[in-house]
């Protein structure tokens, strides 16, 4: 189990990384936030690749060495966003952002019905 949840870990934490690299390119385009998460789990192969560096560093490094580490790689990162080509690599929808984003739902909604005063 611990090996599932460090690997469940990794491929979030490669997506996030991901996410944060192209954001300011999305952004710049008038991408929707939908419009991104959707982008990513469609393209999760190539996102996993260009955050996987990162979130491989996160995981392993303290956490001053992986701040000076960030501060030269990130700008990197962000200036190579947009010629990036992720269309090319097509691969089958991975929901990863969905479910998340489900059980966060989910449990807010909880809260907010436990949170109604009660009709006495």
């Amino acid at each position: 189990l611990p090996l599932l949840g460090r690997s469940v870990m990794l491929l979030l934490s490669a997506l996030l990384h991901a996410y944060d690299s192209f954001e300011m390119h999305w952004a710049s385009t008038h991408r929707g936030v939908a419009s991104r998460f959707r982008l990513i789990e469609s393209h999760w192969t190539f996102f996993v690749g260009y955050g996987g560096v990162l979130a491989a560093l996160s995981a392993g490094l303290r956490f001053w060495d992986l701040f000076v580490l960030r501060a030269v790689l990130y700008p990197i990162y962000i200036a190579n966003a947009p010629h990036a080509r992720y269309s090319d690599a097509p691969t089958r929808r991975l929901p990863v952002f969905q479910a998340c984003f489900g059980v966060i739902n989910s449990a807010l909604q909880l809260a907010e019905l436990r949170m109604r005063p009660s009709r006495s």
